[in-house]
């Protein structure tokens, strides 16, 4: 029953999205904020795949290695998840069109990234908007708000932070993962529709789901991905032929 909702609310969501969204369109460089390896492709892999095949140069930031995805499942050691998901970064992205020097990786720890009201807030924000201000991207993308996710929360409040004190100048979205199974849906009225934008990617479709595979189909010694087990109907909303993001205002 609960599966059953879920994909209800993927349903509804798509149908509102469908009705209030506008077309995404960009022509100058990109940069992809993931709290997570996999968060890049699962919200944002069609983007990127976009703007690699049309020479607009695209930068991806990964706040943590994601060592903690084994840590209730198997004895297998972080730095071990680690090493092997940064690996998987670089060939799924590589199918995406983004080579490897444009991956940056600040081995952030999983499941500890600051809110804005814990101590070490401020560090991040300097680490970050010390990297803005160096890269000076034209577009910024991170995790919605609504994401529900600890980590993806604390993300998107480190990027708002970085942004004002980096003084970059940019055009800055949020994009979707978690928003899409753990998103209540009486926030779903509280979302910014008037700024939403979607992207189409069915010309970069086959490339998005291979990226995907090469996250999620290597296996730890336990048996399972090393990006850990993602539920099944999160999974099938990646299987749209088309990426949703919101304008900050």
């Amino acid at each position: 029953m609960k599966q059953l909702f879920r994909l209800a609310r993927q349903f509804f969501l798509r149908r509102l999205i469908q009705q209030t969204t506008v077309d995404l369109h960009f022509d100058d460089d990109v940069m992809i904020i993931a709290p997570h390896p996999d968060d890049e492709v699962l919200g944002c892999g069609g983007l990127i795949a976009q703007a690699s095949r049309k020479g607009v140069n695209v930068e991806v930031i990964i706040l943590t290695g994601g060592g903690a995805s084994h840590d209730n499942c198997c004895g297998i050691s972080q730095e071990e998840v680690k090493r092997e998901r940064r690996n998987l970064t670089k060939e799924a992205l590589k199918t995406l069109g983004l080579n490897s020097n444009k991956i940056t990786f600040l081995d952030w720890e999983d499941g500890k990234l600051p809110l804005s009201d814990h101590p070490d807030f401020d560090t991040r924000v300097d680490e970050l908007a010390a990297l803005l201000a160096r890269l000076k991207p034209a577009n910024i993308f991170c995790p919605h708000p609504f994401e529900g996710w600890s980590d993806h929360v604390a993300a998107q409040e480190i990027t708002r932070e970085a942004i004002k004190r980096s003084n970059v100048k940019t055009t800055f979205y949020y994009y979707c993962v978690w928003f899409w199974l753990s998103m209540p849906l009486r926030k779903s009225l509280m979302c910014d529709w008037k700024n939403a934008v979607a992207l189409d990617i069915s010309d970069v479709y086959v490339q998005k789901q291979k990226a995907i595979k090469e996250y999620m189909g290597p296996c730890a010694p336990c048996g399972n991905p090393w990006s850990g087990v993602l539920p099944e109907e999160l999974m099938k909303a990646f299987e749209w032929e088309k990426e949703l993001f919101f304008r900050v205002i």
